[in-house]
């Protein structure tokens, strides 16, 4: 992905809106709270920006660029100079519109990002410090009150959250700033409350960054080493061959690096399992619901169960050890303390797996959640990969994206078949990357058992397991180095080339290592300067 350097000097508000192609009353309202919140005032005009956008092929199909009801809120760090060559490090807000799935959502929580307004306070309660929202502003009290929002009914998103800690060195030396959390904070509503008008009042207010729903995550599963020949088609398929992701052979370059670890985002594993009970470290070792731990179980196996043991099933990469983090608990803010969690665990998990979808409610994909966003943008920056699954609702939701798959910056994986065709289930898109096995998956379940599931969630680990396969082989691979491998290495599927349906194809294990072998060559080249912003980066080919 290049990385393009911009500098924007003396730009009128209109001018800026247009750049960034974003429809100038929609960069207006931008500006007011962005100047109310740092600068005092409602004009842009004598501010030199110093910015480095990330330029990358956004997912097309995503946005919708006709209105201005809904905005994708990009944060990307920047400098600010003022007349006083002050600088600020703070979060500059590329507001690009993303395409709407109206649909009645039946959440009773709204997550809102407080500019200002309300800060969180410690209070002691019973022999206990607890933390509260206080409503600094008249104004905003006066707002929220029109809503019936009181202060008890807002709840701090992330009470533990330290603003000071907030700075990371990436595993290339790049400092990565985390959002500031303390900011986010959940409003529960009472019966009866219109949430949908609720988050477009709270939009409307200057005191607000965002306001969105509050929701879940479901796993994109339809239920349905002695078991490798006779169950494990997806790795080594005897009745049609050729037609797996070519793991027999790949094995034969490469089994694996201990070191490695492969961050299962999921609903729990049951970690006394024979064939990952050695594998499991740090993480949330918990046991959620039935389907749920299943569910979580199943995809671990396929990434990684312990293989060449003489019992079960065996993962691609058989000697990468496995983190697990819940989002069975809870909301999104509960999924992106566990991305973040798995990020900042050890610069060895450098790929995480997210077999899920965010869901308006239990039968309704679709849902799209800029904290959720905020977390995957993380992920990349701090050099990881994020493998998700597509979802499986092509029939009842015909290409509705699923999220978090249709973010960008994620390797998004769709589901194949015994005869190597793609899953009726699985959901088509532009933003698809590659597809895997999905169908009549065998591997790891509750109760040390075996068993077989469908879907894209069975799909994605596959993806996972290549990723850490690639890099222990090679660990000066970036992420968007193991990105372009697996595409370039994948068998092409459908019609010619890239497609809504298939992507770039089938993965191909053995091909994606060879590409790691002469007379194959890969090239990381450096580039410097060039702008104001007196950055050196590697520009990844």
């Amino acid at each position: 992905m290049p990385w393009v350097h911009t500098a924007i000097s003396n730009v009128k508000r209109r001018q800026l809106g247009v750049y960034c192609k974003i429809k100038p009353e929609c960069f207006n309202q931008f500006c007011y709270k962005f100047n109310r919140r740092y600068f005092g005032k409602k004009r842009f005009d004598r501010l030199l920006i110093v910015a480095v956008i990330y330029v990358q092929d956004f997912k097309s199909r995503i946005y919708n660029r006709n209105s201005c009801d809904n905005y994708l809120i990009e944060f990307i760090n920047f400098q600010i100079k003022a007349d006083m060559k002050t600088k600020l490090l703070i979060f500059f807000i590329c507001i690009l519109q993303f395409s709407a799935y109206s649909q009645t959502n039946n959440t009773s929580g709204i997550l809102v990002y407080f500019i200002d307004g309300i800060h969180t306070e410690s209070i002691m309660e019973k022999g206990q410090i607890l933390k509260r929202a206080k409503i600094t502003h008249t104004h905003l009290k006066s707002a929220l009150s029109l809503i019936s929002v009181s202060e008890d009914s807002i709840i701090p998103a992330f009470p533990q959250f330290n603003r000071a800690d907030t700075l990371r060195i990436s595993s290339d030396g790049r400092k990565v700033s985390q959002a500031d959390l303390s900011k986010l904070y959940k409003i529960h509503l009472a019966k009866g409350q219109n949430s949908k008008k609720i988050i477009e009042y709270l939009n409307s207010l200057p005191e607000v960054l965002y306001a969105e729903p509050d929701g879940i995550a479901l796993p994109c599963i339809t239920p349905n080493d002695t078991h490798y020949h006779s169950h494990q088609w997806n790795m080594n398929n005897p009745l049609n061959s050729g037609q797996d992701i070519h793991a027999k052979a790949a094995w034969n370059i490469y089994t694996g690096n201990p070191n490695n670890i492969i961050a299962i985002i999921d609903g729990g594993i049951f970690t006394n399992h024979e064939d990952l009970n050695d594998k499991i470290i740090g993480g949330d070792i918990g046991t959620g619901s039935d389907n749920w731990i299943s569910h979580g179980t199943h995809v671990a196996g396929i990434a990684a169960a312990e293989s060449n043991n003489g019992q079960g099933v065996s993962g691609v990469d058989w000697n990468a050890r496995i983190h697990p983090q819940r989002i069975d608990l809870g909301g999104d803010a509960e999924t992106y303390q566990a991305i973040v969690d798995a990020v900042n665990y050890s610069p060895n998990v450098f790929v995480l797996n997210n077999s899920y979808g965010l869901m308006f409610d239990a039968n309704t994909p679709g849902r799209y959640s800029t904290t959720v966003r905020q977390a995957v943008a993380y992920a990349y920056k701090n050099n990881r990969i994020f493998v998700a699954a597509m979802g499986n609702h092509q029939i009842t939701h015909p290409n509705i994206v699923n999220y978090p798959a249709g973010y960008p910056n994620t390797i998004a994986v769709g589901s194949t078949n015994t005869d190597d065709k793609i899953a009726n289930s699985s959901v088509h898109g532009n933003y698809i990357d590659v597809c895997a096995p999905g169908v009549e998956i065998y591997s790891t379940i509750t109760g040390n058992d075996y068993g077989y599931m469908n879907g894209t969630s069975m799909a994605a680990p596959h993806v996972s397991g290549l990723v850490s396969l690639l890099k222990g082989y090679r660990e000066n691979l970036a992420n968007d180095d193991v990105l372009n491998i697996i595409r370039l290495s994948a068998d092409d599927k459908g019609t010619l080339g890239f497609d809504s349906i298939y992507g770039h194809g089938r993965i191909n294990a053995e091909r994606a290592l060879n590409y790691l072998i002469p007379p194959y060559l890969l090239v990381q080249a450096t580039t410097t300067g060039g702008t104001i912003a007196n950055t050196s980066e590697t520009y990844k080919q």
